[in-house]
């Protein structure tokens, strides 16, 4: 594993690591390594983190960036695909900018702007 590989698996660790609690509070459980449920009497939700570029090989440089896919399925559906699901990709604020779910792990730079977006603040 190269050297940007291994920090952005620690960074993808830590980001996660960081949000359980904050998702937690919320009654959230981390349920694998990058997905949070909560199980509701009619429904569950999902929040899963997706490293941007993991399908491509390894990572070149250090940059982590998240999309956030949210779900929530009906628990009596018929069909087992009854689910709604959102990305974070075209997501935007009322002021029109984007969230920032990205950071560097090698730096940490905007590391804390990343886990406050992405914590509902």
């Amino acid at each position: 594993m190269s050297g940007s590989a291994a920090c952005v698996t620690e960074g993808m660790k830590r980001i996660c690591a960081d949000f359980s609690p904050v998702v937690g509070l919320r009654g959230f459980l981390h349920a694998k390594a990058r997905t949070w449920v909560r199980i509701n009497d009619a429904s569950a939700e999902s929040i899963h983190f997706h490293r941007l570029g993991s399908s491509y090989g390894s990572p070149r440089t250090g940059s982590v960036d998240l999309r956030v896919m949210l779900s929530i399925r009906v628990l009596n559906a018929p069909i087992a695909s009854g689910a709604i699901g959102i990305i974070s990709d075209h997501a935007r604020r009322k002021t029109g900018y984007a969230y920032h779910h990205r950071f560097n792990a090698e730096t940490g730079s905007t590391y804390n702007r990343c886990l406050e977006e992405l914590s509902f603040s």
